[in-house]
């Protein structure tokens, strides 16, 4: 009997967890949104089991990847930017007359950036990292030397087609009957100059540009030569000495850059004079730094003719603008070869007018554009320093600016130690040439 009823104690409670459970499987399958009713033939879809979540595809592998992943990543990084500037820098395809120069930077840089690429993707190589760097540092540089090359050519060809214009330009005969040997004789050098800058700007070597501005230079001097003769002006004449017959012809031309009219160099110079406007007055702005001694001067040497007209001497650094009569020949710098200096030939359109009243320092040429009776009043601030102010007239203007027996141009106007005004009459148009190393400021009106 107490075996019945622990059977009935068991079997209720096996009824009631059915119960329970149906109630519980139950609700979960038909519990549908508020307001929503199942529809016929509406229980297969709504029994039907939750889509599992979407699993993620994994990344797609790069080439290498496994070979490159002990590479710090500014390495790959380096590797990818050195092939995308190379495709850049390659983007125009060489042509059968492709510089030389160009062409062996090209060809290192490529072979940096395979050898790169290689060691990145050999996982066994020892001391990839440093290797990599090494190389890629040979890849910049080579690409580094395949821009300077690519530069130095456009110079270069920039520098040969002006001078071949102005050889083109000039009125000589070759082929005259009786032409003169002097002529003659310049325009061989001047065709033979251009010859050997020609064949300097295909060289391999690194100084390639200055073996092209030194033929260029020489070809120049040739040139000016010419014009002189032919215009029946003072014949530039070089001195050369025993010791400068050994040096090379760049070394021979100080300061020459791919601006026909603008040198910049260090120590000693001497500088043939190219004027803007051949034949006619110039005007010169040098620059000449430093602290030591120097000396500055515009010579005339021409046959047996020397003259010099020293426009500066002293320890300061000078700064200024010099007006450079027709006869001059010559630019003379004297100065400790550390001492840096640039200087520029401007035709004299280049002057600053003076209409009213201007101010300024130093050295300077001013354009005097108003006709007549003119008022001129000259203030110079210059303590323990002596100034002037000349005036050249317009027809000595024309006529290349006369100088006298002191190597001056024009007539002196204002002249004074330290601090002074003056008040002159002059008649315009024509030039002021101020010379001081002070300030100054000048005032023009009607007389």
């Amino acid at each position: 009997m107490l075996g019945s009823f622990i059977g009935g104690i068991v079997i209720g409670l096996l009824l009631a967890a059915g119960s329970v459970a149906g109630f519980v499987v139950g609700t979960k399958r038909v519990s549908r949104p508020e307001g929503h009713a199942a529809a016929d033939g509406d229980f297969a879809t709504a029994v039907q089991p939750s889509a599992p979540d979407p699993v993620k595809a994994p990344a797609p592998v790069r080439q290498g990847r496994r070979a490159t992943s002990g590479l710090a990543e500014e390495l790959r990084l380096e590797i990818d930017a050195l092939s995308v500037d190379l495709d850049l820098v390659l983007a125009n395809p060489l042509t059968a007359d492709a510089d030389p120069a160009e062409l062996a930077a090209r060809r290192k840089a490529e072979a940096a950036l395979k050898a790169a690429v290689r060691v990145r993707d050999d996982a066994g190589a020892s001391g990839r990292q440093q290797s990599i760097a090494s190389i890629l540092q040979q890849g910049r540089s080579s690409l580094d030397e395949l821009m300077v090359r690519r530069q130095e050519l456009r110079d270069a060809e920039a520098v040969i087609g002006e001078f071949r214009d102005q050889l083109a330009a000039l009125p000589v005969d070759t082929g005259a009957a009786t032409p003169d040997p002097a002529v003659l004789a310049e325009y061989r050098k001047a065709e033979a100059a251009l010859e050997r800058a020609v064949e300097a700007a295909r060289g391999l070597e690194r100084e390639r540009l200055k073996r092209v501005l030194g033929a260029v230079g020489t070809g120049r001097v040739a040139v000016l030569r010419l014009e002189a003769l032919l215009a029946g002006r003072p014949v530039p004449l070089e001195l050369i000495t025993p010791e400068e017959l050994a040096k090379s012809e760049w070394d021979l031309r100080p300061g020459l850059t791919p601006d026909r009219f603008y040198y910049e160099g260090r120590g000693p110079a001497e500088i043939v004079i190219d004027r803007p406007v051949p034949g006619k007055a110039a005007l010169l702005d040098l620059v000449c730094e430093g602290a030591d001694y120097k000396k500055l001067a515009l010579i005339t040497r021409s046959g047996a003719k020397t003259t010099e007209e020293r426009f500066f001497s002293d320890s300061d650094p000078y700064r200024g603008r010099e007006l450079v009569p027709a006869e001059r020949t010559h630019v003379r710098i004297e100065t400790e070869p550390k001492c840096q200096w640039s200087l520029r030939f401007r035709p004299l359109r280049d002057a600053r007018p003076l209409t009213g009243s201007l101010r300024g320092q130093g050295p300077e040429v001013l354009l005097c554009p108003e006709s007549g009776s003119l008022r001129l009043t000259a203030h110079l601030r210059q303590p323990g320093e002596n100034g002037e102010v000349r005036f050249v007239d317009e027809s000595d203007v024309e006529g290349g600016v006369e100088i006298d027996w002191s190597g001056d141009a024009g007539r002196m106007v204002a002249h004074g130690l330290g601090t002074f005004r003056r008040t002159e009459s002059v008649d315009g148009p024509g030039l002021l040439v101020v010379r001081t190393p002070g300030t100054w400021e000048l005032k023009l009106a009607r007389s």
